[in-house]
Parts: C-alpha cells; sequence; structure tokens
C-alpha cells in the first residue's frame, strides 16, 4: 500500500519536473522511517522501498545516484566505530548511536534488491569494505545478505575503490617494471652489439693476421723451393764436373799408359 501510494505521488501529485528529484523526495521520508526506532514500521518502510525499486526504475536510478549510498555509508561506519570502541573500552556506550540490527537488515534488503537488476551498480563499489566486515564479524542474518550483496557486485564485476586503487598501482608498478625490464634488455642488446662489433673487428684482425701468415708461409716455400731447386742444379752441376775429371782422369791414364807402352816398345826396338 505504502509503496503503491508512493509511485503515485511520484507519477501524478508531485509538481516538479525533474523525475530524478521527485524520486528522491519521494524516498527519502521512506528512508527515515527505515531507520525508525519502531522496528514493525522500519520493516514495512524497507520492504516498501524494495517494491519501489523493483516497480520503478527511475526510484532505483536515484537511489543509487543521489547520494543515498554515502549516507548508508556514513552511517555503517559511524554504527562500526562506535561498536569498535565500546568493545575495546570499560565505559559504556549508549545505545542511542548504536544502529538496530532489524534497520541495517532493511537496509541491506533495499541493497540487494538495488543488485538484482543489472547496469548501474558501480557505485555500489564503495560499499565493498563495510559489506566485507559486516560478513565477517556481522550477525548471522547481517552476515548472510552483506555476503550475497558481495556475490552480486563481484558477479558484476564491481570492485571497491580502494581495491581498484591498488589494482591502478598494480597496473602502474607492472608498467615500470616493463619499462625497467625493457630498458635493461634494450642496455642488454647494445652491450650484446658492442661485443659482437669487437668479436668481429677482433676476428677481422686474426683472418687479417692469418691472411699475413698464409702469404708469409707461400712466399717461404717459394723461397724454400728456389733454394732447393738451386742446389739441385748446383748438386747436378757438381756431378757433371765429377763426371768430367773422371773422364778426363781416365783419358790421362790412357794416355800415361800408352805413352808408357810406346817408351817400352822403343826401348825393345832399341836393344835389338
Amino acid at each position: 500500500v505504502l509503496s503503491s501510494a508512493i509511485l503515485h505521488i511520484v507519477g501524478v501529485r508531485s509538481k516538479s519536473v525533474d523525475i530524478v528529484v521527485r524520486a528522491k523526495v519521494a524516498t527519502d521520508s521512506i528512508i527515515q522511517i527505515i531507520n525508525s526506532t519502531n522496528e514493525k514500521q522500519s520493516k514495512a518502510a524497507s520492504k516498501a522501498l524494495c517494491d519501489l525499486v523493483e516497480a520503478n526504475e527511475q526510484i532505483r536510478n536515484s537511489l543509487l545516484t543521489t547520494g543515498f549510498i554515502q549516507v548508508v555509508l556514513h552511517t555503517f561506519t559511524v554504527n562500526i566505530q562506535i561498536q569498535t570502541k565500546s568493545s575495546s573500552s570499560s565505559q559504556s556506550t549508549s545505545n542511542d548511536h548504536v544502529i538496530p540490527g532489524y534497520v541495517k537488515v532493511g537496509l541491506l534488503n533495499v541493497f540487494l534488491k538495488l543488485t538484482e537488476e543489472e547496469g548501474g551498480l558501480e557505485s555500489l563499489g564503495i560499499l565493498i569494505p563495510i559489506l566485507e566486515e559486516m560478513k565477517r564479524n556481522g550477525e548471522e542474518q547481517i552476515k548472510s545478505k552483506a555476503k550475497k550483496i558481495l556475490i552480486q557486485l563481484n558477479g558484476e564485476g564491481i570492485q571497491s575503490y580502494s581495491t581498484l586503487v591498488n589494482n591502478e598501482k598494480e597496473k602502474d608498478d607492472q608498467i615500470k617494471q616493463l619499462e625497467n625490464t625493457n630498458k635493461l634488455q634494450v642496455k642488454q642488446l647494445i652491450h650484446a652489439d658492442e661485443e659482437k662489433e669487437q668479436v668481429k673487428a677482433e676476428n677481422e684482425g686474426i683472418s687479417t693476421q692469418l691472411q699475413r701468415t698464409t702469404e708469409e708461409k707461400e712466399r717461404l716455400r717459394i723461397e724454400l723451393q728456389r733454394t732447393t731447386e738451386e742446389k739441385n742444379r748446383e748438386r747436378a752441376e757438381k756431378e757433371r764436373v765429377s763426371t768430367e775429371l773422371q773422364r778426363i782422369t781416365q783419358e790421362k791414364t790412357r794416355e800415361q799408359i800408352e805413352k808408357e807402352r810406346v817408351s817400352a816398345e822403343l826401348r825393345r826396338i832399341s836393344e835389338e
């Protein structure tokens, strides 16, 4: 009944031209009732707002974009801080500042209803840290609601602002690391190229030296061959001269024998 009346006010009786403003005006009163100390009225208001979110796209968009999320986040954060101080201090804390469990459940129901429709959920990412805290330390019903909302947000790929910042920082760190790695690789490549050039120059020097050595060996081989040929010619000449001398000696010996024969013949004739 309450949700139908609100829809009627949004659609017909409101004189505001901006539909987002009309939706905000219509839901503000319901949000105040959800935060009421009257549990029955709070639960009825939560159900009414959930019905409005399901029935009217403008109501849903209004809750996602006009500050409702930030207000509830502030309320939850302050409440957790109060509970933390109360549990760590011996001093008592006034119950007036502590949000009743049914109010938390009612607000979480609204958020859960908001996540049932795809799209436009990015603004809910700011709630993720407080939802994680509720999932860890809240009462059973609150844990269950917080867990369901986190599952929905995770399914839509929604991340908390701190996670996004950390992701961006990780990306920046990875980019810097890649840049440093690239710089190091460039230096290594330059150094490797310089070493290659140095090795190439050394190889060229060695090649030139080997060529000179080969040429020197060839020159020495030719010189040795020439010397050997000269020695062979000299040996051949010596052999020729020796043969000639031997021939001359033999001729002289024959001549001497002939002379002695003639002389002997002459002596014999003379003696006769």
